[in-house]
């Protein structure tokens, strides 16, 4: 009996590198079992011979729509669509549709193609029942296990995600890292197996140089902590270079590196924010995260620029809105033009020199240096912090009330029966928005205290303007004016600042 010789291609796909060489449906398991099939393709279909003419192989995801995007994302989908094109096999084999792809579109766009080019697709979890390409295109029954199958490979793997959301989501709410371990930290394991997180002191000195010292001391823009950490010698978790998206990367984690378990800090489908105390030991203090978020918002806008010594360190006094830099040196001639700013909202009259702010400072300066005033400026600052204590003591009494009529409510309801289920879902409802109400007014209450607790620790801050403050303001621009805007706040009015307010 004659024999047709089937050329064969071999399509394997896995997720990441870690399943690529894991044993389950790793890449060398899908390959054997593809070439196993057709070395013996005559058992599944009589008459024929399998050749194997090529292997084409995928690491990494296949949740793409569209093939275009799939040939730029992968060059296996580059070198398929071109031996589709040049009709140069006759049957790709796989495990499974989802091999493919993962969603509906860009498997059956596979498979039209493939049809088109008298080139059938065998999953060998779903074999055709002939390999007749007439007869497939034909077989309305196989065109729909095939649509089907494509269908349900995207819904499993957006019941994956979902899955794999629910779990990093519940992991943040336990204290727990998200996902994997990230940079600034190590596991160890004990004996038993117990897993520690431990702080990588190598990681974590150049997390707070570029964030403490770099970007919140100094004040320096992104641009310069990258061009000097490079410079020092400092890379990244990778061992590359600096660039600016990878210092954007710290900034955006500094509540991870003060020991805060975050997820969904940017969802774009507004899924809920998670957040509580992580169990790991923090690399930077929770002030020095506020600080740092503190800064970031003070440098937001296009009104910020650290070449002007005071830029965003000022506010109108009629308005209340930003004082601007509203004037630039002539690099050609700098004598003949002044830095002049002026208020964001162009209220009349308010525009002030850069001499007259660094003199109205400067006074500001010398008259901290003698003891008397700085204790003046002590005595009139109120201490709230005992009424807010007092207030967070309250709440959490309350919060630990709802607990215990939450727990009598459950046991009244499963163990005695003695609630029907619309009281308990009316309890439950009650007790949960109670419970979000006083969350919040637990997480505003906390950030007044921080703020209290910060205006008590104002006389550190007050020596350290007496003892440094002219010296700082003759150093390095972008240094000066980070340290400005974090000990002062100016007011102007009119062409002069009306007053200042010690931070």
């Amino acid at each position: 009996m004659k024999q047709t010789t089937v050329r064969c291609v071999s399509w394997v796909a896995v997720s990441s590198d870690e399943q690529a060489r894991a044993d389950k449906e790793s890449l060398p398991e899908q390959k054997r079992l593809n070439l196993e099939f057709i070395e013996d393709l005559a058992k599944y279909y009589p008459g024929t011979q399998g050749v194997l003419v090529a292997e084409l192989e995928v690491i990494g995801s296949r949740s793409i729509i569209r093939l275009e995007e799939a040939i730029k994302a992968h060059d296996a989908y580059r070198r398929l669509d071109e031996m589709i094109r040049e009709r140069a096999f006759d049957l790709l084999v796989c495990r499974r549709r989802d091999r493919i792809g993962r969603e509906t579109a860009l498997i059956t766009t596979i498979e039209a193609l493939c049809l088109q080019a008298g080139i059938i697709v065998a999953p060998r979890s779903s074999l055709p029942h002939q390999l007749d390409v007439a007869a497939t295109r034909q077989n309305e029954g196989q065109r729909i296990v095939s649509l089907l199958e494509s269908h349900f490979a995207s819904a499993e793997i957006r019941e994956f995600l979902r899955r794999g959301r629910e779990g990093r989501a519940k992991r943040a709410k336990d204290g727990k890292f998200a996902s994997k371990i990230p940079w600034g930290w190590r596991a160890a394991y004990d004996e038993d197996g117990t897993r520690h997180i431990h702080i990588d002191t190598s990681a974590a000195a150049t997390i707070r140089y570029a964030l403490l010292t770099l970007y919140l001391e100094n004040g320096m823009p992104i641009r310069t902590i990258v061009d000097v950490l490079n410079q020092e010698g400092y890379r990244t978790q990778h061992g590359k270079l600096w660039t600016r998206a990878a210092v954007r990367n710290l900034l955006n984690r500094v509540e991870r590196y003060a020991g805060w378990a975050e997820f969904n800090t940017e969802s774009k489908r507004g899924a809920q924010y998670v957040r509580a105390e992580g169990k790991w030991p923090p690399i930077i203090t929770k002030e020095d995260a506020q600080a740092i978020q503190e800064e970031r918002t003070s440098r937001a806008g296009k009104s910020y620029n650290a070449e002007r010594l005071f830029s965003r360190t000022a506010t109108c006094e009629t308005c209340e809105g930003s004082i601007i830099v509203a004037g630039n040196v002539d690099s050609r001639r700098p004598h003949l033009v002044r830095v002049t700013y002026r208020c964001i909202n162009r209220c009349r009259g308010s525009h002030i020199t850069d001499e007259r702010m660094k003199e109205a400072l400067l006074d500001a300066i010398d008259w901290l240096t003698k003891q008397a005033n700085r204790e003046q400026v002590l005595r009139d600052l109120p201490n709230r912090t005992t009424t807010f204590q007092a207030q967070i003591a309250a709440a959490e009494r309350n919060l630990a009330d709802i607990k215990e009529q939450r727990d009598r409510a459950d046991h009244a309801y499963i163990v005695l029966a003695r609630l029907t289920d619309e009281n308990y879902t009316k309890i439950s409802d009650d007790l949960n928005a109670q419970e979000k109400a006083i969350a919040g007014q637990l997480a505003d209450l906390h950030s007044a205290l921080a703020d209290a607790e910060y205006e008590q620790n104002l006389r550190g801050r007050l020596d350290d303007i007496a003892s440094a403050g002219r010296a700082v303001l003759e150093g390095d621009t972008a240094t000066a004016n980070a340290w400005i805007r974090k000990h002062f706040r100016l007011y102007v009015a009119g062409n002069e600042v009306s007053r200042i307010e010690y931070l």
